[in-house]
């Protein structure tokens, strides 16, 4: 097995030729290394529930020469890869993928969880290329994608806590559209409540200045009557003067008795026309002078009505007027 084999230089071949066989026999080599390392587990895993309690450790140093975390490691591997029945070809192995692994290509796999994942990753990367340490990284990588990436469990509580947010969202935008039909409905009766306050405020400004005028319009006109009627009184005063001048007059000469007949005649004429005088201007125009007491009533019953009174020496004079018409 050690000599080496001396070919004649007329029958040396290729170096890629050379490296084909090579490769192959690699492949060879790795194959039947994944086939033993199963076998071996499998056996292990046997010996395990024969050996007796305690003595399994020193069971591997003894008999086999293997550490407790190698021995772990091959028992990892029969559960791993090996088929439960061994197949028509002679393989052990759960995939033909998993043939072309390394040792430890294959125990680097492991941290995948499942056959499934194991089986694409294999698939999906040239092995026979990728040495330990480019797997190793591979891995760490794919697992820190992984752990970025959600969970089916995580998507579906994601995907519960979206719909019981949509329906927490629902009912308070539909408890949001009735509080605002209310607020709307609020809105509106304020806004009536406002109109007819504003349309009540400016008939009040209206019928204030509308008192106010007829108070000035009644004082004016109150004025004017009062002035009139101290004008006819002073008229009746100076006319019943002259009549109780007259009769004076009338009087002393009937008690003289040298004042001629035809003199107390005449005075006596002269009294009855102050008399009548009086009288007549009395009663001048009297219906000028109901008009007169007329509107200043109607103007008292205004300025009563419309609560503005100030009672002025105007007013009682009018009422003073009303009462005694």
């Amino acid at each position: 097995m050690n000599d080496i084999i001396n070919v004649p230089m007329s029958e040396q071949r290729s170096l890629e030729t050379v490296t084909a066989e090579i490769r192959s026999y690699q492949d060879a080599a790795r194959k039947m290394m994944i086939t033993y390392c199963i076998e071996v587990g499998r056996r292990l895993v046997e010996a395990k529930g024969l050996v007796g309690h305690g003595e399994w450790g020193a069971y591997l140093r003894d008999e086999l020469g293997f550490s407790q975390s190698r021995a772990n490691d091959l028992m990892r591997l029969f559960d791993a890869y090996a088929a439960d029945q061994i197949r028509l070809d002679g393989t052990a192995l759960k995939s033909q993928a998993f043939g072309n692994l390394s040792y430890t290509q294959a125990l680097a796999l492991l941290v995948l969880p499942s056959d499934e994942e194991r089986e694409a990753f294999v698939q999906s990367h040239d092995m026979s290329k990728m040495s330990t340490r480019e797997l190793q990284e591979e891995l760490r990588r794919r697992n820190q994608e992984s752990q970025d990436e959600p969970t089916r469990e995580e998507l579906a509580e994601r995907l519960d806590d979206a719909l019981e947010e949509i329906r927490e969202n629902g009912v308070a935008l539909q408890d949001a559209e009735q509080k605002a039909v209310a607020f709307r409905v609020q809105a509106e009766g304020l806004e009536k409540i406002a109109a007819e306050h504003r349309a009540a405020e400016e008939a009040a400004l209206q019928e204030k200045e509308e008192a106010a005028a007829a108070r000035a319009e009644a004082e004016r006109r109150a004025k004017e009557a009062a002035d009139k009627l101290a004008a006819l009184q002073a008229e009746l005063d100076k006319a019943r003067k002259a009549e109780a001048a007259a009769l004076k007059d009338l009087r002393k000469a009937q008690s003289d008795k040298t004042v001629p007949p035809d003199v107390l005649e005449k005075l006596k004429k002269e009294a009855e026309a102050a008399a009548i005088a009086a009288q007549l201007q009395a009663i001048e125009d009297p219906e000028e002078l109901l008009a007169v007491v007329a509107d200043i009533v109607v103007l008292i019953l205004t300025i009563i009505k419309h609560f503005q009174i100030e009672k002025s020496s105007h007013f009682y004079l009018l009422l003073y007027l009303s009462l005694t018409a």
